[in-house]
């Protein structure tokens, strides 16, 4: 299964829902050079999807695994970040 997948079925990223852990390490910060083909596979949308596609997935996305849903920032993050990556040449 792709990430995507995982993602959307919570598959091997343990239980989203759980309180975190106020003695854990933060997490590494996303890394900021996402390119087009990984926003792509982020987004689940095909190298030809125009700007209502990209922002329909983001919104379907950020609406599954959004912090105040019981999804991460982590996750919420890297879904701004794949959105802004295919959206930078349309302002």
């Amino acid at each position: 299964a792709s990430w995507r997948d995982k993602m959307l079925h919570n598959d091997d990223l343990g239980n989203l829902g759980e309180e975190p852990d106020p003695n854990a390490k933060p997490a590494a910060a996303p890394s900021s050079s996402m390119g087009e083909k990984e926003a792509r596979e982020v987004l689940g949308v095909e190298a030809n999807a125009n700007k209502e596609e990209i922002e329909k997935s983001y919104r379907k996305l950020m609406g599954q695994i959004h912090p105040d849903k019981g999804g991460t920032t982590y996750l919420a993050t890297k879904i701004n970040e794949a959105r802004d990556v295919l959206l930078a040449g349309e302002k």
